[in-house]
């Protein structure tokens, strides 16, 4: 075939994974260093979820709407 067939042969397969309760700002640096978009959630139980750049906005926004609401 032309180039990848599967999503196997498509994905990534050096990824980057956290404990669902690391620490945000870790779970940022991490991002930052490796320069990557989304970091893999996992646990004993498994794959939790995806961390990804929009979470972290998402993460960021809410953070400055406190920070803006606590100074008025």
């Amino acid at each position: 075939g032309f180039g990848a067939d599967t999503a196997r042969d498509a994905m990534t397969h050096d990824v980057a994974a956290v404990d669902p309760n690391a620490p945000l700002d870790e779970v940022v640096a991490l991002m930052q260093t490796g320069r990557i978009n989304s970091v893999v959630i996992t646990s004993a139980k498994g794959v939790e979820g995806i961390f990804t750049s929009t979470d972290a906005l998402r993460a960021l926004g809410d953070l400055l709407q406190r920070i803006n609401a606590a100074e008025r």
